[in-house]
């Protein structure tokens, strides 16, 4: 008698979303090809966004990001006290403690202006409609022609263009309502009708996304380079600073070394703050 056991096969995946997740699962015995009878599909739909609850992460986002800036300007203010520490002993410098106060307001002022070193919208927009759509579409088209290329997907473009804010503003002004983008479709690209609401879900994620950016270059937001300049202007106003050039060797150096702290990001203070030794 056998003792040979059956093989059956169960196999599912997921589709993970916000609110909608799919399923698809096939169940078959081993050997056998998979048939339509042998399949389920479905959707789980959670519940609606309530009082206690959210699918959007822009507020979380939000926090998250604040929390960190709060570590990071607290670890670089330790870590710029410590290098100055290190220049003054080396250096067999004594400061006053009031003086020691106001030198470390004025770093302090500096270091807080860090700027972006990449500009993103903070509006939640999901950017995958830009990948699924013919890039041709938007190089012919009579507006859009002047921000794509054919070669290109939009998505990898729009990662491009959405660095430049004067870029970003020219085409929020130039790109075409939903309706408007659809009719050119049906004119233009006749054979993608069946897809035109792919198109329109671009478009609409480009307004968002380009009014978002847009809106905070309109409310100050500047480029890390252009924050670096200002500091520059400002340590040669600030008398409270000036010993610190001797101490570093250079206005300049000094400069240098608070642009260079600057631009480091959390994880590489806690490397070095996590070290025995610091």
């Amino acid at each position: 008698m056998s003792n040979q056991q059956s093989v059956f096969h169960s196999n599912i995946a997921f589709d993970l979303g916000g609110r909608y997740t799919g399923v698809f699962l096939i169940n078959h015995a081993g050997g056998e090809t998979p048939t339509a009878d042998k399949t389920l599909a479905a959707t789980i739909v959670m519940p609606q966004d309530g009082e206690h609850f959210s699918y959007s992460t822009k507020a979380r986002t939000a926090v998250r990001h604040r929390v960190r800036a709060g570590k990071r300007y607290k670890l670089v203010r330790r870590l710029v006290d410590q290098v100055v520490h290190y220049l003054e002993k080396q250096k067999g410098c004594t400061v006053a403690e009031e003086e020691r106060r106001r030198r470390a307001q004025a770093l302090s002022s500096l270091l807080r202006r860090r700027g972006y070193s990449r500009l993103e919208g903070e509006t939640d927009v999901d950017l995958s409609p830009l990948e699924r759509i013919d890039a041709s579409v938007f190089a012919e088209h009579p507006d859009l022609g002047e921000f794509f290329e054919a070669s290109r997907t939009i998505a990898e473009q729009w990662d491009e263009i959405s660095q430049k804010p004067a870029v970003v503003r020219k085409l929020l002004n130039a790109l075409p309502t939903v309706k408007e983008i659809a009719d050119y479709i049906k004119s233009d690209f006749k054979e993608l009708a069946d897809q035109k609401k792919d198109y329109q879900d671009a478009v609409k994620v480009l307004t968002e996304d380009a009014k978002s950016i847009d809106l905070q270059i309109n409310l100050g937001h500047k480029h890390r380079s252009e924050y670096f300049k200002a500091i520059q202007k400002d340590m040669q106003r600030d008398v409270r600073l000036r010993p610190l050039f001797d101490l570093f060797g250079s206005q300049e150096r000094l400069w240098h070394f608070i642009c260079n702290v600057s631009n480091l990001q959390l994880r590489a203070l806690r490397w070095y703050f996590n070290e025995r030794n610091p």
